[in-house]
């Protein structure tokens, strides 16, 4: 543990950390607990003195900390170390070529109520800080509240694939353009997209399809590397474990191990593409056939007729009609 009797200190904070509405609530009320209410002033007045590209005149000192928060180094560091040791500050020592030596702070930001209490230290430390009662009425408070309605509900949201169409080559592999911009743009980890897929959607047993593969020496860890990819596959083509199975083998090659994914979606797309249009149009045709099975039953007479009809070719049921006429 790193403390600093030197007033004259520089420090600096190295990262800029938003303190959001709920992250205050957090950090009051599940924090404070471990840090104390000089932890959690430390770490909001630090959270507001990142400056990006700082000169030699905007590196602060401990003496100006010592004078926001009104207390002594020692109850600083003694906060600082309880910071650290919940994972909201990283402390490093730098060196500044007119400053010499300078303390690094690094804040990380607050963690959610749920990975507050999945981190097993955190929560138990908190409920002997607090107690048991104290402790299940936070962990009430922190509960998400949901409708009880919706336990019976059926969910009839519609899928992605229900209201938008993608090509086949997008829906399985996105365009350079799309791989490009999540490279750019960095992901937050603690939002995610959750697109339901809809009617395409489909349980995938992989540990199954791991089995057909190691057959053919393809490694578990390449099925792993390749599972979003092959699970879009999979889904927009409506394969089985088997049939991805028979479709990856007659992509490889003698010796290979590893899975050549454009290999196999162009294999897909030019023996399934023609399939999975055909097996639309079909499941188009069975839904006319089940609208038409509402209509009433016919009579002895119209169902004979319709017997009749069903049975010859149409050219020729119209030459039996022509000799009925000519007969009468």
């Amino acid at each position: 543990m790193y403390s600093c009797t030197n007033p004259k200190q520089p420090f600096y904070v190295a990262n800029n950390v938003t303190i959001t509405a709920d992250g205050q609530k957090i950090l009051s009320r599940l924090y404070q607990p471990l840090i104390g209410h000089l932890g959690m002033s430390i770490y909001i007045t630090l959270a507001n003195e990142f400056n990006s590209l700082p000169l030699s005149i905007d590196y602060k000192v401990l003496y100006q900390l010592q004078e926001q928060l009104d207390c002594g180094l020692k109850d600083i560091f003694d906060s600082i170390h309880k910071l650290e040791a919940v994972g909201l500050i990283k402390t490093y020592l730098g060196n500044n070529p007119r400053l010499g030596s300078i303390i690094i702070f690094k804040l990380s930001e607050i963690t959610n109520a749920q990975e507050f209490f999945s981190t097993f230290l955190l929560s138990s430390l908190l409920q002997e800080k607090v107690g048991i009662v104290a402790f299940d009425n936070l962990v009430k408070d922190f509960t998400p509240s949901i409708f009880q309605g919706l336990n019976d509900a059926k969910d009839v949201s519609s899928g992605f694939f229900d209201v938008f169409k993608l090509t086949g080559d997008h829906a399985i592999e996105p365009s350079q353009e799309v791989m490009d911009a999540k490279k750019v743009i960095a992901a937050d980890s603690n939002s995610k997209v959750d697109i339901k897929m809809g009617k395409m959607i489909q349980k995938i047993d992989w540990q199954f399809l791991e089995d057909l593969l190691l057959k053919y020496h393809i490694p578990a860890n390449e099925v792993d590397s390749h599972r979003t990819e092959i699970a879009q596959l999979m889904t927009f083509y409506q394969l089985g474990e088997q049939d991805f199975t028979k479709l990856a083998t007659m992509c490889l090659h003698a010796g290979d191990k590893k899975l050549d994914m454009k290999l196999i979606q162009r294999m897909a797309h030019n023996q399934l593409g023609q399939q999975k249009l055909v097996h639309t149009v079909e499941q188009q045709l069975s839904e006319t056939k089940s609208e038409d099975s509402l209509i009433p039953d016919f009579d002895n007479d119209e169902k004979k007729l319709l017997d009749d009809v069903n049975s010859n070719q149409p050219l020729d049921y119209l030459y039996k009609i022509k000799e009925k006429k000519v007969d009468m």
